[in-house]
């Protein structure tokens, strides 16, 4: 599952890549959806129904971290957007990924669209999280989807996919020369893509997802990755693993956690905590708890300091939170309000950051093709604030979103990207306090609620021309500005932005439909599909005359027979 999580709804993405994935490159030979970020959503596979494995218990750890000390800064009730000049003022469609806190510095990765729609993988250093210097290295990033980023103090790695879809690696010792690493495959998998790196003993360890096989037949499953001292990486994949897609990891102890979601399924997954002590040779499983019984969650982000364990995710529409004072035993915080879904508009978390002043979420909320960037605060886990910003985008329209999270004992970062409608994108990088001469985002204190169900219209009130009544709240299409002052058609789905005849194509019934088993054209609001000599006749002159006859059962909702001329 990917981080991008972003845009939507987990019902028809199967997220966290995700956000779509937002910039998902597609295999010719395959047809396999990468996802090219992560929450996603967050992005899962799946139409398959899933055999239901019995987790066992994950194993107790204790609270010493391998990563540097970088948990002082304050909680991040004041944000500020670093400027895009700041950032990168080369590239014209990109975005980020991941962020990670080293001994140097703040170490990002992203992803630019080239022409031929593969990305090229992007890495960014930056001492203080306000002024980022890109590492121009297109001979070794050209055509990489960078997805994961760890530093472990003398070694930093990065991952992603190549165009096979196939996972790669790369190390450096200073951030700005990177080798290819050598991977070691345990099996013909297809779209496989490492999500996330940690530091593990003299190495790493990444996991991610990939697929069975090539096929209708398909599975998801997850992927473990090994890099020993000598450099290579060594592919696990274990039968706990299967039907699952591994987002985000930390490494205590020598013990390794993985957070992602298993059991995927048409309609569910289930939000799963994988754990490792002999060096992920082995690994077991437990179900992380869960408010409804049934349908969609899973867990994208996990992190721990000073005895505080959280995850985050999602569940159904609605951000997720668990926290635990071991590793082994997990709550799930129900929320009391809506400051994890307001107004049932679809949520999710992406990344979390423990600090010892509290806890750090990042994620975001979208209403249609607008998606904004959402961040929660905890002191304790249990009493929560969220955060919305009324935020001016360098793109008029465009919607911001951050996936990943790191902290210095001053700074908190957040990177992610402005989403343009029609798909352009533009790296984003927010800083919390504000740094020199930043302008502090003003703070959204209250929002108009939203009306999920508009008031019916009586089915005799005759409706605009040119508009067909779908349902009995079709009354509620209506017309809007764009921001260039032009008047824009009135849609059937106010979330679509297309104009009402275009969209009443794909939902109004036709005079026929097609046969998925057959491939052949079936009646559907017409008697029969006129053939030559039955219905179709072609005059000497070359005049082709087609006669329909509509069915006599075929009514509007208001029970007006359907005609021709409506057809």
């Amino acid at each position: 599952m990917s981080r991008i999580p972003f845009l939507n709804d987990l019902q028809s993405e199967l997220e966290k890549a995700t956000l779509a994935s937002v910039a998902a490159p597609v295999r010719s030979r395959s047809g396999l959806l990468a996802a090219a970020v992560a929450f996603s959503v967050v992005i899962l596979a799946g139409a398959v129904v899933w055999l239901t494995r019995s987790p066992e218990d994950v194993a107790a750890p204790v609270t010493t971290t391998t990563a540097p000390v970088i948990d002082a800064a304050d909680l991040p009730t004041e944000w500020a957007r670093v400027p895009s000049e700041a950032v990168d003022s080369s590239a014209a469609n990109f975005m980020f990924s991941r962020v990670t806190r080293g001994n140097e510095g703040f170490l990002a990765i992203g992803n630019e669209t080239a022409e031929s729609g593969q990305p090229d993988g992007m890495v960014f250093i930056s001492e203080t999280g306000t002024e980022w210097t890109r590492i121009d290295d297109a001979s070794t990033f050209g055509g990489i989807g960078l997805e994961a980023v760890a530093d472990a103090g003398d070694i930093m790695a990065v991952g992603g996919f190549n165009a096979d879809i196939q996972a790669v690696f790369y190390t450096s010792t200073d951030g700005t020369t990177w080798d290819a690493a050598p991977v070691e495959t345990a099996g013909n998998l297809e779209g496989v893509i490492p999500h996330s790196i940690a530091p593990h003993g003299d190495g790493f360890i990444a996991v991610g997802s990939g697929h069975t096989s090539d096929g209708p037949d398909s599975a998801e499953t997850g992927i473990a990755w090994i890099a020993d001292p000598s450099g290579t990486w060594r592919e696990i994949v274990v039968p706990e693993f299967a039907a699952s897609s591994l987002d985000d990891i930390v490494v205590i102890d020598g013990v390794a956690y993985v957070v992602g979601l298993s059991q995927i399924a048409d309609g569910q997954s289930e939000p799963t905590i994988w754990a490792s002590d002999d060096g992920g040779t082995t690994w077991s499983a437990t179900l992380l708890p869960r408010i409804e019984e049934q349908g969609f969650a899973g867990a994208s982000g996990i992190a721990t300091s000073g005895g505080t364990w959280v995850i985050v995710g999602f569940e159904d529409h609605s951000g997720a939170v668990w926290t635990s004072n071991d590793g082994s035993t997990w709550e799930r915080y129900a929320p009391e309000g809506d400051e994890f879904s307001r107004e049932k508009l679809p949520t999710r978390m992406h990344d979390v950051l423990v600090t010892s002043k509290g806890i750090v979420v990042a994620g975001s909320e979208s209403l249609g093709a607008e998606t904004s960037r959402i961040t929660w605060v905890s002191a304790d886990g249990v009493d929560w604030t969220r955060l919305s910003f009324d935020e001016p985008t360098t793109i008029e329209g465009a919607s911001p979103v951050a996936f990943s999270l790191a902290s210095d004992l001053s700074t908190i970062v957040a990177v992610g990207a402005e989403f343009e409608i029609d798909g352009g994108r533009l790296g984003a990088v927010w800083v919390s306090p504000a740094g020199p001469a930043m302008t502090p985002l003003v703070p959204i204190v209250g929002s108009e609620p939203v009306d999920p169900e508009p008031d019916p219209v009586d089915p005799g009130e005759a409706l605009p021309e040119g508009w067909l009544r779908l349902g009995t709240d079709g009354g509620f299409a209506e017309g809007y500005e764009d921001p260039n002052g032009e008047w824009v058609d009135a849609t059937i789905n106010p979330l679509l932005i297309q104009q009402a005849h275009i969209v009443a194509r794909l939902v109004v019934p036709g005079a026929f439909r097609l046969n998925a088993a057959t491939g052949e054209l079936d009646p559907w609001i017409v008697e029969r599909v006129p053939r030559l000599g039955d219905g179709l006749e072609v005059a000497a002159d070359g005049t082709v005359t087609m006669t329909y006859t509509v069915r006599e059962e075929a009514v509007w909702e208001d029970g007006t027979p359907v005609t021709g001329a409506d057809l």
